[in-house]
């Protein structure tokens, strides 16, 4: 019996021991971290440029480790999209050099600037178009022009005589249709733009 009575007093006396020692260690630790506060109006000038310097620097240092996190990230992204970029280039290259791939290029091409190659071409037409009709109506109306008298436009060994035609100007409306023709005319290349750009 006083064997078991000397084994539990050894060991409720160790877990005391063992339970008394964190306690102790962390109540010196606390006094070792104590804080003082003291207004800033009774500290010297150096103190609070010590102060100053300390908060400066724990700022750069919280500062440099976001910026060496971004750079670190930064590099690797930009190592990735440069090997995408290179093998995207050789693979379309080697691609567009069979004809399949330049059957496909054609493709990708027209199915980009097809419909606005189309409008330039077709609006191109129509400008030549009523710029010609513009210009014959022009000459046929508003100016003196020059009418074949003799000899037409296959007879090479006759010689053309012609006769000049006067514009007539006294005709009621003259200058109303005059005025209409400009009118058309900017609207028919108004027109041809809004084909072409619009």
């Amino acid at each position: 019996m006083k064997k078991v009575i000397g084994i539990l007093f050894i060991i409720i006396a160790t877990a005391m021991l063992i339970g008394c020692c964190p306690n102790s260690c962390t109540a010196q630790a606390s006094n070792t971290q104590k804080m003082i506060t003291v207004p800033v109006k009774d500290l010297t000038a150096e103190q609070l440029a010590k102060i100053e310097a300390d908060k400066t620097l724990a700022v750069m240092e919280q500062k440099m480790e976001t910026y060496g996190k971004w750079v670190g990230v930064g590099g690797e992204i930009g190592t990735a999209i440069n090997d995408g970029l290179g093998a995207v280039v050789t693979s379309a290259e080697q691609f567009g050099k069979t004809e399949v791939g330049f059957f496909t290029m054609t493709l990708i091409a027209w199915k980009v600037m097809g419909k606005d190659l189309v409008r330039i071409v077709l609006g191109m037409f129509l400008f030549i178009i009523m710029t010609y009709i513009m210009i014959f109506m022009w000459k046929r109306f508003f100016t003196d022009r020059k009418i074949r008298t003799k000899g037409t436009w296959y007879q090479f060994w006759v010689t053309k005589e012609y006769d000049i035609r006067e514009h007539d100007d006294s005709w009621e409306g003259y200058y109303f249709v005059k005025a209409a023709w400009w009118v058309f005319l900017l609207i028919c290349y108004g027109i041809t733009y809004a084909i072409m750009f619009a």
